[in-house]
């Protein structure tokens, strides 16, 4: 393997031998498989510790070990507990479920055995949620009950770790001939240094600083290049004796006014590679994913949402899983350069045609069956995960290489996830009874998108029914349920070729308009957030102030909990200015976000434009 590699890099190198052999396409081959193991593919050495050491720590939470009294009292409080978890996904909401089971006659009408549990107005999940849990729920010890649940809820903190690590792989690592990361890729290394982001520092692995690097060099060789061609000139003017000017042609004073020099440059932060590993641990080693699935009765299921979610992101991109990496890419591209008939170059593009573009209709449904499948399993939790049917089908669609298999892609994929939400409705039907279904429906969509809830949580809706009249409650409910709809068909319109980017808007959409949102939803679209760098480099100052001040009233909101619900000293008001303090400034960080992404675009679509 290592004489094989030796012949790739040394047929790249040997740039000005032309008569050099060419590598055959087995050979490249066989080295990208090679290399594919030693590269980002897998997990370094000191991440792996980080986690062992993180499920450690979560371990003896769960197991209770080794915790103080008051430290497990402060932990379990019901201010931080409002403002970190959702009390629809808790262990507690499951138990008072199974307990309207247990105390309740099963009745046989309509063949349900679950409708008992909707009795009055205390349960409000899914009946197969209930049914998939009542094996820990069955369990005569509560120890052994927050024990199981515990351990489950880790093995899905560690799923979503590992989940994002490999989604950013496929993201920001490995790449596809002819695909948008390569046309994107290009267009930055010619991109002018005006409309450059003014934080392209941030990241190693984008192509503004190679591009700045690589300009200032032609430009010191063409200033080499007009040197010596000026004195072969003068020598044969000398001879000829005629008058030739010396003077070198003048660069126009606009072009390199404000152009950055290379010592001007800050050292970037981290390399863009670095970002799936970083990810992977910032959200496993995270006090606030630790601390929502560590509580006791507290314990929040949450999460599922959210794995199910992005593993249906990761099956969309399945065409990127045996696909050589960015380094790879590059080096195959002077290695093709550097051959004079290119027939190398047709022959990868073919192979990867065959085996990634997914013209196997049978791969194709198969991964879309998959997909779709996740995203069922997450839209039967929550209604607004059915949106993310549109950047998963527009995934499962860039795998394509025809436009009849990208229409066919995304038809399939539309198609099944209709069949998978049809066969879960179907299995709830059967557990509460054809009869019954509609009602329970209605207890438990309509529960949580009809604003019956009124806690208080971070959102603003819990005061704003509050103050409602009765008469117009209806009116308003119907416009707040269908608010974050609105903004779907804009978002798509304008970031369609971006649809990870696309996903990342649509969670923070829906953090924004979500009847009780947590602070585990705000930290895990973050964690979105920076598998999209060429975006964040773009963001402005106003979102680095929102972040740093994000934490400000969701401690104040804490504390006036505590102050009204617990004491009795403070009131309403006082939460009601910390929740507008708190989605002012999410909603400034979504503003910037989406307005960097068309930023991006807009700077690509005008590279292009000046390029042609």
């Amino acid at each position: 393997m290592k004489s094989i590699q030796t012949e790739v890099n040394g047929n790249g190198a040997n740039h000005d031998n032309q008569e050099s052999k060419q590598p055959s396409s087995s050979t490249i081959t066989q080295s990208r498989e090679g290399k594919r193991n030693t590269t980002a593919s897998s997990m370094t050495k000191a991440t792996k510790l980080w986690l062992v050491i993180f499920t450690s720590i979560r371990l003896f939470l769960v197991l209770n070990i080794g915790i103080p009294n008051g430290l497990s009292f402060y932990l379990n409080n019901t201010a931080w507990k409002s403002a970190l978890v959702d009390p629809l996904y808790t262990l507690r909401h499951l138990r008072e479920g199974q307990s309207l089971l247990n105390l309740y006659t099963v009745t046989s009408s309509g063949g349900g055995t679950f409708d008992t549990a909707y009795t009055g107005r205390l349960f409000h999940l899914p009946p197969m949620i209930l049914a998939l849990f009542q094996p820990i729920l069955f369990l005569e010890s509560t120890y052994v009950q927050n024990v199981c649940f515990g351990l489950l809820l880790m093995m899905v903190d560690l799923a979503i770790a590992f989940c994002l690590y490999d989604i950013g792989c496929k993201v920001l690592v490995y790449v596809k001939l002819d695909d948008v990361f390569l046309w994107e890729r290009d267009l930055e290394k010619k991109m002018h240094f005006t409309i450059h982001p003014k934080r392209a520092w941030l990241f190693g692995g984008t192509e503004f600083m190679s591009s700045s690097s690589s300009s200032s060099e032609k430009e010191k060789q063409e200033g080499k290049n007009t040197e010596g061609q000026l004195e072969e000139m003068n020598e044969i003017n000398t001879i000829s004796s005629n008058k030739v000017s010396n003077k070198t042609p003048d660069r126009p004073a606009h072009e390199n006014q404000h152009k950055p020099k290379e010592d001007d440059i800050p050292d970037p932060i981290m390399s863009i590679h670095d970002l799936p590993q970083m990810c992977a641990l910032v959200y496993y080693c995270n006090p606030i994913p630790i601390l929502a699935s560590c509580g006791n009765e507290s314990f929040s299921f949450q999460n599922i949402c959210y794995l199910f979610l992005l593993f249906a992101l990761r099956e969309s991109m399945f065409w990127k899983e045996d696909i050589f990496s960015v380094e790879e890419c590059q080096n195959d591209k002077e290695n093709n350069d550097s051959n004079n008939n290119g027939e190398i170059q047709k022959e990868q593009q073919q192979q990867s045609v065959v085996n990634c573009d997914g013209d196997d209709s049978k791969q194709i449904r198969g991964h879309a069956s998959t997909a779709a499948f996740y995203l069922a399993l997450a839209s039967y939790m929550e209604i607004f995960p059915c949106v993310y049917i549109i950047p998963i089908a527009l995934l499962l669609r860039s795998g394509v290489k025809n436009e009849q298999g990208k229409k066919q892609a995304m038809i399939a994929c539309i198609a099944f996830f209709i069949l998978w939400s049809i066969c879960l409705q179907f299995l709830s039907a059967s557990l509460v009874g054809s009869k019954n279904w509609p009602v329970v429906m209605m207890k438990t969509y309509g529960y949580s998108h009809g604003f019956v809830d009124s806690s208080p949580n971070l959102g603003l809706l819990w005061y704003f029914f509050i103050q409602t009249f009765g008469r117009f409650r209806l009116y308003y409910i119907i416009v707040f349920a269908g608010l974050p709809y609105i903004f779907i068909s804009p978002i798509c319109a304008r970031l369609h070729r971006y649809p990870f980017e696309m996903s990342t808007a649509f969670a923070f959409l829906w953090v924004l308009h979500k009847p009780v949102p947590t602070i585990y939803d705000v930290f895990i679209t973050f964690t979105l957030v920076l598998l999209s760098p060429r975006s964040v480099i773009r963001m402005g100052n106003a979102c680095l102030v929102a972040v740093v001040s994000l934490i400000v009233p969701i401690v104040l909101f804490i504390m006036d909990y505590w102050m009204w619900l617990e004491t009795g000293v403070g009131n309403a008001n006082y939460m009601f200015f910390q929740c507008l303090a708190f989605n002012g400034f999410y909603a400034t960080i979504l503003l910037e976000f989406v307005v960097a992404s068309l930023q991006r675009d807009k700077t690509l679509r005008l590279t292009e434009k000046e390029t042609k």
